[in-house]
């Protein structure tokens, strides 16, 4: 055999072959490890025993002393035992496995969580409170305020189930121990713990910091609340020490930020989130977190209402930060979701299906459209090669909805290309896509009724049948194509080549004007005409004291830089519309809310007159009842196409409209 043969040879003349041949009697777990099938297994069986391998040592001693005399001269450590190391080698293997098992039973981290003595439990009374409250921060009060908070926290378990040594008797107890524990816990765990999360003193503090953070978790599942995030904000610096728990609560984090209709939890949420990301550092949860999000985003932009608008509007600049944290994630997404864009887009145009434009006219691909262009406008140079892929797209959206119907639509998506092109510097003509629409529509028909109330563009991607053909949509086309315009030429208001730019838009504007008889529609276009020359003039007298070629684009760089912060004409005037219009909507908002639009309606009524406006309120009730009840029986005669419903909508078209596109507020 081959052991027989190395004992009979000196340890010099012994192969490595021959010497590893000859162990292989002696330890047979290891020919097992090629056969083996689970890798877990294995691992459990190849770490022998002390005594196992204290007897193979003797054996080896018998069978070529040789090679054991030379284990001892130069690693004598491998030969020594004693009972003290074999009782402390397995007390650390029990502790492991009790800490691998705790880890599967429910645990986030692996940390073994420590059990509180059984036995009789105490009441925790307002007394006891108002004690803690004044006690100074130690170990003792710790442990006493995680263990009254648990109680209350899972109150409402079985007996067996809440294995707190601390016993809760009335929602008074339980609102002020919870509130206590919300209010001093940072403190007293800063207290205890050092500031790098390093050392003996924070591995005897780390799992109960993690079983008393999991109560706080669970309480942030029974309700959400203001104090509840507050704490969880407070203590992101000891939940970042908990991959396992971090992941859980982050889920839980974004599931609050995308649905509470309150601003203070979305924002407390969205910092809780983004403190824990900074905190942790790491790709994974960045990834994971930035998809979530973006998710949750469409799923909640399906409809929009005036409501609504602005928690969305939140959503996207929050999503917009968490993208930020990481530039190589953000390419990432972005590309992947714009490309995904393109393709339901092209699916569109190829195939004229119903339910393929469908995909593309709504408010999600208008919302993702609009977030990816805020990402981009606001992430410097890092996204610069998406750009040209999303204005590809934003442009195909509008060519695609090209009809009066989805000038809403075009609306927005002028407006995203304006913006994207401020914020990075990109030249993007988008004033060819208003200008459509003024040689489009025919601005001289006549309108078949007056409306009710004006459009509000921000809260509807197309319009109804029954918006057509009132007068609110001409109006509110006109100050949607005068808006765009002016937000456009002030954008390229301070380029060298303006006074070449306005050309064409100019043409157009004025072959509009002449065949345009309606004086209030005229009258807007020949301003900002007149706006455009003046801002054309000024750039050429400028420019035409410069000493540089138009190949030096640096030095035409520096000038269109300097021009800008000088400002321009058009960029005042553009200031001072800007400041007029939100003044105007501040007015109307509060107008709303103090009920002085009835009051303006009757103006020769005053305030204390309150008979005479219940009076008039009556009448106008009644005059919309009889409205309704002519359109029932108009409907019922069979005419679909004379019954207009209060809303100034085709009965069927009302439906369709919010369910497609969210008109409806």
């Amino acid at each position: 055999m081959a052991t027989a043969n190395v004992t009979n040879r000196k340890l010099a003349d012994v192969s490595v072959d021959n010497l590893f041949a000859s162990f292989a009697e002696d330890v047979p777990v290891a020919m097992e490890i090629d056969n083996a099938e689970d890798v877990d297994d294995v691992t459990d069986e190849i770490v022998p025993k002390r005594k196992k391998h204290r007897d193979q040592l003797e054996s080896l001693k018998e069978r070529d002393p040789e090679f054991y005399e030379y284990l001892k001269e130069n690693d004598g450590e491998l030969l020594q035992f004693s009972g003290s190391e074999d009782s402390g080698d397995s007390s650390v293997e029990e502790n492991e496995d009790e800490s691998e098992s705790d880890g599967e039973k429910g645990g986030y981290d692996g940390d073994k969580e420590p059990e509180e003595p059984i036995g009789r439990k105490q009441t925790v009374t307002m007394v006891l409170i108002k004690q803690w409250e004044c006690e100074n921060p130690s170990l003792d009060l710790f442990l006493k305020l995680r263990g009254a908070f648990r109680a209350a926290v899972r109150q409402s378990e079985s007996t067996e189930d809440n294995k707190s040594s601390w016993r809760i008797e009335s929602s008074e107890v339980h609102n002020r121990i919870v509130l206590l524990c919300l209010s001093r816990m940072r403190d007293v765990i800063g207290s205890l713990s050092p500031t790098s999360k390093k050392g003996p003193q924070w591995s005897r503090l780390r799992v109960r910091v993690r079983s008393y953070l999991t109560d706080v978790l669970t309480l942030l599942t029974q309700s959400v609340s203001v104090p509840v995030l507050r704490h969880l904000l407070a203590m992101t610096s000891y939940s970042s020490e908990f991959p396992g728990l971090s992941r859980v609560l982050l889920n839980r984090l974004v599931r609050v930020w995308a649905t509470s209709d309150d601003d203070l939890i979305q924002l407390l949420s969205f910092l809780s989130i983004n403190r824990l990301l900074r905190k942790l550092n790491s790709t994974k949860f960045t990834e994971a977190m930035a998809k979530s999000m973006y998710l949750r985003l469409v799923r909640e932009s399906r409809f929009v209402s005036v409501n609504s608008l602005q928690r969305l509007i939140f959503l996207q600049r929050s999503l917009v930060e968490i993208f930020l944290l990481d530039n190589q994630v953000s390419y990432h997404f972005s590309f992947t979701y714009i490309r995904q864009l393109a393709i339901h887009l092209r699916n569109a145009m190829t195939v004229s299906r119903k339910e393929n434009l469908q995909a593309v006219c709504n408010w999600q691909f208008l919302r993702c459209l609009q977030f990816f262009g805020v990402l981009l406008g606001n992430s410097g140079r890092d996204l610069d090669a998406l750009i040209c892929p999303l204005v590809q797209v934003t442009t195909g959206t509008i060519e695609l909805s090209s009809g009066p119907r989805f000038y809403p639509l075009r609306f927005h998506c002028v407006r995203l290309l304006n913006r994207l092109g401020r914020d990075t510097g990109t030249f993007i003509p988008s004033a060819q896509f208003v200008l459509h629409c003024l040689e489009q529509t025919d601005f001289n028909t006549r309108a078949q009724k007056a409306s009710a109330q004006p459009i509000n563009f921000e809260v509807i991607v197309k319009f109804s049948s029954g918006q057509l053909v009132e007068r609110g949509f001409y109006e509110g086309v006109m100050d949607q194509i005068y808006e765009l315009l002016l937000d456009y030429f002030y954008t390229e208001s301070h380029r060298i080549s303006f006074p070449e730019l306005i050309i064409l838009p100019i043409i157009r504007i004025k072959k509009f004007l002449k065949k345009c008889k309606v004086a209030n529609f005229c009258k807007p276009l020949k301003q900002l005409v007149d706006k455009l020359n003046e801002n054309g003039l000024f750039i050429s007298e400028r420019r035409s004291k410069v000493a540089f070629g138009i190949d030096d684009t640096v030095a035409i760089e520096r000038w269109e830089t300097e021009t800008k912060a000088e400002g321009t004409p058009l960029s005042s005037f553009y200031s001072r519309f800007r400041d007029s219009k939100y003044r105007d909507n501040t007015q109307t908002d509060r107008r709303k809310l103090a009920g002085e639009e009835l009051m303006e309606e009757f103006p020769e009524v005053g305030s204390d007159d309150a008979d005479y406006v219940i009076e008039r309120k009556k009448k106008v009730r009644s005059r919309d009842n009889k409205l309704k009840k002519k359109v029932k029986e108009t409907s019922r005669l069979g005419s679909k196409e004379d019954a207009v419903n209060d809303t100034g909508m085709e009965p069927d078209a009302e439906l369709s409209d919010f369910c497609l596109s969210s008109d409806g507020d």
